[in-house]
């Protein structure tokens, strides 16, 4: 069990930046012609702002976005906890996530 907790941590560490990159590039082609995504961006940048830091920018928000898209499925598999995706700022996040498939 540990051996595959192991395998799967470096697969993590090896897939991880390739897998940023590629949500960053998704989002920035988001930012620049997906209205859904706009919009909903707009609200979870502002939630953020509101409850985190109100200097936070638009890019350091992109940053949380990916780091959820990369690990919400971890963290709730890990976690088994089926409240995890109704904390106001994870619905918010999801906004945005699924403005992708518009």
């Amino acid at each position: 069990m540990i051996e595959k907790f192991d395998h799967a941590v470096d697969r993590f560490r090896q897939d991880a930046p390739d897998l940023a990159n590629g949500w960053k590039t998704l989002i920035a082609d988001a930012h620049k012609s997906n209205k859904a995504f706009k919009a909903a961006f707009t609200q979870f940048h502002e939630l953020c702002q509101k409850t985190l830091n109100p200097n936070l920018s638009p890019v350091a928000v992109d940053e949380v976005l990916i780091q959820h898209l990369l690990t919400e499925r971890l963290m709730r598999t890990v976690f088994d906890n089926p409240d995890f995706s109704h904390h106001i700022a994870t619905r918010s996040l999801w906004k945005s996530k699924r403005s992708f498939k518009r």
